[in-house]
């Protein structure tokens, strides 16, 4: 029922008699601050994200959240509105991840034994936190030399082509690539955007991690990952014919399909490479104005709290207050499971073996 219509409309009261008494209470309207489809929800360290692009009309999300395939024949045949629709989801950065798995091999068992397995999100390390910082994301094609999709069923390299080539196959800018896609009369097609991260330290990153817990007697097996989600975004005119996994699927992946997988959203964690000096040479800029090192500071004893405890699951900002409010029964500063949970009197035992 929309607000217009749940208002209860009564006839005036006459001013020498007072209206009925009830004792039920009268209805009212809405209030005017009830929250509006329109609105964009904000949520800290994500700027203005329009988190409701992530799943259009008609699309459905693969089972391990990576990929949005999306059912438009319209798109599919109108490079305009195929433009407009890349740009609003280019505008959407992928779900970085940071996956942090220890483990370690039984003596009765077949399968490795998991003596913690972390995820922290590191989505908000790749937004600007200022609306005066201008953002760093942009899009671009697939680099000529690498294999990808360009048309047809089968991976292949850009063919080479001098600097002055008109040749029809020499397509440089993706609107190029948009009519080619359009006008292509397959039945069978998809185009698909690729959300990539770019220029973050993983290296120095993985470093420190595996000397934190070096540090707390941990002496397994350790796996560290920088995977992303919603990190892929088909279009196709493929009919799902109401399946999720029936003929859209079958016929996307299928040999008879033609593909155009060269579109690439960068969203870059700083304007240069971890060695290398920013925009104009004036120094590497962060996007979300937090260095590598910085983060690291900020989020350490937090991993270490959580690795130390057997965690299987999300780190959060719940694990930092934790840390800053009991860091003696956090176990701050302390080395391996022995000393790290009542205030660093007992003896460090290894761990992370049977």
């Amino acid at each position: 029922m929309s607000e217009k219509s749940s208002i209860l409309r009564r006839p005036v009261a006459q001013p020498e008699e007072p209206p009925p008494y009830s004792s039920e209470p009268t209805p009212s309207s809405p209030p005017a601050t009830s929250t509006s489809h329109s609105v964009v929800e904000s949520i800290p360290g994500y700027g203005n994200i329009n988190f409701s692009n992530y799943i259009p009309e008609n699309a459905t999300l693969s089972d391990d959240h990576t990929t949005v395939t999306c059912y438009n024949p319209r798109l599919c045949s109108n490079p305009v509105a195929l433009g407009k629709f890349l740009e609003e989801q280019a505008a959407l950065p992928p779900k970085l991840l940071l996956h942090v798995r220890g483990t370690h091999s039984s003596n009765t068992s077949m399968s490795p034994i998991i003596d913690f397995n972390l995820t922290i999100n590191l989505t908000p390390l790749l937004i600007p936190q200022s609306p005066s910082q201008p953002p760093l994301h942009y899009t671009t094609l697939a680099p000529s030399t690498e294999e990808t999709y360009r048309g047809g069923t089968t991976k292949t390299r850009a063919p080479t082509t001098s600097p002055s080539s008109t040749s029809s196959t020499d397509l440089r800018t993706l609107p190029q690539w948009l009519h080619k896609f359009a006008s292509d009369p397959s039945k069978h097609k998809s185009f698909t955007l690729i959300r990539i991260f770019s220029n973050l330290n993983t290296s120095y990153l993985e470093g420190q991690i595996r000397n934190l817990l070096a540090s707390t007697a941990y002496r397994g097996h350790l796996s560290i990952s920088f995977p992303t989600t919603y990190s892929t975004v088909i279009i196709t005119n493929a009919n799902p014919g109401g399946s999720l996994f029936g003929v859209n699927l079958m016929a996307l992946f299928g040999g008879g399909t033609k593909r155009y997988e060269v579109a690439r959203a960068v969203w870059p964690f700083a304007d240069a490479a971890p060695e290398g000096r920013g925009i104009g040479g004036q120094g590497r800029r962060c996007a979300a104005g937090l260095s590598e090192e910085a983060w690291w500071e900020t989020w350490r004893e937090a991993v270490r709290f959580a690795a130390v405890r057997g965690r299987r699951g999300a780190v959060t900002v719940e694990d930092r207050v934790e840390v800053k409010m009991n860091p003696m029964g956090a176990g701050v500063g302390v080395g391996g499971r022995g000393g790290g949970g009542g205030g660093g009197g007992g003896k460090v035992v290894e761990w992370g073996v049977e």
